[in-house]
């Protein structure tokens, strides 16, 4: 797996980011608890485990950039 590079991302530079071609993959691996808490889910956002991060992550399109949501930001 290549070398992973985390920043934070704004609301609004994840909405250009999603009006670009192609748009960013979006992951969102919260929790089962803090997903079904949630009154909204994010649109088009791929649900994933985190803990299963090795089993998915080549699933990935390596030419996309990947936007992840989770309760921790």
């Amino acid at each position: 797996m290549d070398t992973i590079f985390a920043q934070a991302i704004s609301p609004e530079d994840t909405t250009a980011a999603m009006r670009r071609f192609p748009g960013p993959q979006i992951l969102d691996v919260r929790r089962d608890p803090a997903y079904a808490a949630a009154e909204t889910s994010l649109p088009g956002a791929l649900r994933r485990d985190a803990e299963a991060v090795a089993s998915w992550a080549d699933g990935l399109e390596p030419h996309r950039a990947v936007i992840v949501a989770c309760v921790h930001g």
